[in-house]
């Protein structure tokens, strides 16, 4: 978001949108762009895909000479053997545990005490992302 300047009527104007992520490759989705003026508002959907299908010419600068292998879930990563990403990297604190059955990145679960309580009777268990 943000102010991107004016712009007079009638003309064009690029502008770059960066996505803050450190793990560039094994992401897809879409963006939602929205454009206000006055009363006025058309968005636009920006589609990615940053899958690692295949190791082409393209990829060499981004991977240098790492082989790729092809794995079971994007939060393996192709560029190092398939092992678990870093989920907190990752997903910027959204996902912050990586489950060893499910081979996928999930979110923690908020574990909420009884404040009424003199100590506390939940606890998070980090071994199998749960509160007892």
């Amino acid at each position: 978001g943000g102010d991107m300047g004016w712009l007079a009527p009638h003309s064009a104007k690029n502008i770059s949108l960066i996505s803050p992520t450190l793990y560039l490759h094994n992401r897809f989705g879409h963006c939602l762009v929205s454009i206000t003026y006055n009363s006025s508002e058309t968005s636009v959907n920006i589609q990615f895909n940053t899958l690692i299908t295949q190791f082409t010419a393209e990829l060499l600068d981004y991977c240098g000479d790492k082989n790729t292998t092809q794995c079971d879930t994007v939060d393996l990563d192709p560029l190092s053997e398939c092992e678990p990403v870093n989920c907190q990297m990752k997903y910027l604190g959204a996902r912050n545990y990586f489950n060893c059955k499910w081979r996928r990145c999930q979110k923690v679960p908020l574990c909420v005490a009884d404040p009424d309580k003199s100590l506390p009777d939940v606890s998070y268990v980090p071994l199998n992302n749960q509160c007892r």
